[in-house]
């Protein structure tokens, strides 16, 4: 196990090349666990890896393998644009870009807590893969945290100072045109004059992007604008506490019209970015995609930036070249002056998502895509389909019956003889080709047969022979109407015999002893009133009652 001294070490500027006169031996136990070697580029040279037990967590983390370090070129590095003039490579994924010495001892130092915050995720520092040393210099690879897209409409390099910039407008590159001490000799550099004849056009362009940079607005939703504030002041004060600055936000975006968006009507370029952004918003009739994050911040405070600080003393402010505390609060105040929530939340409905997310339609001749219903659904329509099924199976057949004409109608409606039902009976029954859905089976009622509706020619035929069953019912009739009329005159002598037997005078009562004359008198007076009245209710009761047999008669009848 490595001791104290070898931890620092590993911490600290590795001497891989023994410039110090140290034995081998002595150099090997000093690295043990903290140097390894790996092949680095597409001519897979050996390389140094400096603290790999640190950067290989994040790799992992992100599937980076060990032969993706092999996918770009030392041949292909240019220059990034920035003013250290350091040289980078692109490849998938992620960027390889040349160190000087100050940012490879910066880091070497740093290693452990940049490590760690970038494993937090909760960040927007951009992530490192491998520092690592090959032919006398230092490289770091990094993330990229911009995707491959071919044409931005704007990139930013935001400091929250004079030093903003534009990379990016329109969907053209801004080419860097800086002033420089030793150009002071050129008309233009006192002051940025652009209707001075020998202003150059380049000069133009990178001057205005500045401006636009410096005072820009950039519009988020309210939720979104409250999260990348947060995540910038938690970023500002951890870069405070390892005490470096001149980092800088890396901002760009891709937009489309509103309405194109939503008919599906967007380049693929715009499809790519809606789905790889975390941040989306609309304003404006604009749907913008952003994609962001922290760069440059290895830079310590030295010599040379207090030099700096002093000859920009009469420079615009505020300026870049100031502490790291003073940098960390200038950084957060300014940007999050600029990030505002005035925008809205963009959402692409599911059909048009479907439409960016294909091919186009091709092959489809305009007809829409049968979208699959979810597994419960899917479920209870093959359940029903198998109920149906079982349903029209266990059917029984139905005969058809025939709707009869207006002229047959009263016909079909009287009770037929039971010479035709036992025909219909066994008339073959014709099989029901009706949908199942449509038409249901009727119900049978077992007590009341309907008669059968017969066609119009076979009623003609079957109804010749009733005529010697007509009679036979006539007679049956009338000698009900007999027997009614005798029971009517029976229970009418009944009555009058109740009547003559109610109306007899009633004898006198007699005088109780000790009873007056005329108190017998009024007893017997008031005993006739009463019997009258219950005659006449009985009466009317009876009344009633023959009304209402009469109605029956009638009806029977």
């Amino acid at each position: 196990m490595p001791s104290a001294g070898a931890a620092a070490q590993g911490d600290g500027k590795i001497d891989t090349d023994n410039k110090n006169g140290q034995a081998a031996g002595e150099q090997g136990k000093l690295l043990e666990g903290k140097e390894t070697i790996l092949q680095i580029g597409d001519k897979k040279e050996k390389a140094t890896m400096f603290n790999d037990h640190h950067w290989s967590k994040i790799r992992d983390e992100d599937e980076i393998t060990n032969e993706d370090l092999q996918k770009f070129s030392f041949a292909k590095m240019g220059e990034g644009g920035g003013k250290g003039g350091n040289k980078m490579a692109f490849a998938s994924g992620y960027i390889v870009k040349e160190l000087g010495d100050g940012d490879h001892n910066s880091l070497l130092k740093r290693t452990k807590p940049l490590a760690e915050k970038m494993l937090s995720k909760d960040t927007l520092l951009s992530r490192f893969y491998a520092h690592f040393k090959i032919r006398g210099e230092y490289y770091v690879v990094m993330k990229n945290c911009l995707p491959a897209i071919k044409k931005w409409a704007y990139l930013f390099d935001l400091k929250g100072c004079r030093d903003d910039k534009a990379m990016c407008m329109e969907g053209e590159k801004v080419p860097a045109v800086h002033k420089r001490c030793f150009s002071c000799l050129v008309c233009w550099y006192c002051c940025d004059m652009q209707c001075c004849p020998c202003y150059p056009d380049d000069r133009r362009r990178y001057y205005n992007g500045k401006t636009l940079a410096f005072e820009l607005d950039i519009p988020f939703t309210p939720d979104q604008a409250q999260q990348i504030k947060r995540l910038i002041k938690q970023d500002s004060e951890f870069l405070r506490g390892i005490e470096t600055m001149d980092y800088s936000l890396l901002l760009a975006w891709v937009e489309e019209d509103e309405k194109l968006v939503k008919e599906g009507q967007m380049s693929e370029e715009f499809k790519k970015a809606l789905d790889l952004s975390k941040f989306v918003s609309v304003k404006g009739g604009k749907v913008r995609a952003y994609f962001m994050g922290v760069i440059d911040f290895l830079q310590e405070w030295n010599i040379k930036k207090d030099i700096a600080n002093c000859i920009k003393a009469c420079a615009p402010k505020p300026l870049s070249t100031i502490p790291p505390p003073r940098y960390a609060d200038q950084f957060r105040d300014n940007l999050n002056e600029r990030i505002n929530g005035d925008a809205e939340e963009f959402k692409l409905e599911p059909d048009n998502k479907a439409e960016a997310g294909g091919d186009g339609g091709d092959g489809d001749d305009g007809k829409e895509k049968d979208m699959p219903a979810p597994e419960g659904e899917a479920i209870e329509m093959d359940a029903i389909e198998v109920k149906l099924e079982d349903k029209t199976e266990s059917e029984p057949l139905v005969p058809i019956k025939p709707q009869p004409d207006e002229d047959n109608k009263a016909r079909s409606e009287q009770p037929q003889p039971k010479e035709v039902e036992n025909q219909t009976e066994t008339e073959p029954l014709v099989p029901n080709t009706a949908e199942p859905e449509k038409e249901e089976p009727e119900k049978e009622e077992p007590e009341k047969a309907e008669p059968e509706k017969v066609e119009p020619e076979k009623a003609e035929a079957e109804t010749a022979e009733p005529e010697t069953a007509e009679p036979e019912k006539e007679e049956e009739q009338e000698e009900e109407r007999e027997e009614t009329k005798e029971k009517k005159e029976e229970k009418k002598e009944e009555k009058e015999d109740k009547t003559e037997t109610e109306t007899e005078p009633l004898a006198p009562v007699a005088a109780v002893p000790g009873e007056n004359k005329e108190e017998a008198e009024e007893k017997n007076g008031n005993e006739e009133e009463d019997n009258k009245n219950d005659d006449k209710e009985e009466e009317e009761k009876e009344k009633v009652v023959e009304k209402k047999e009469e109605e029956e008669e009638d009806t029977s009848s």
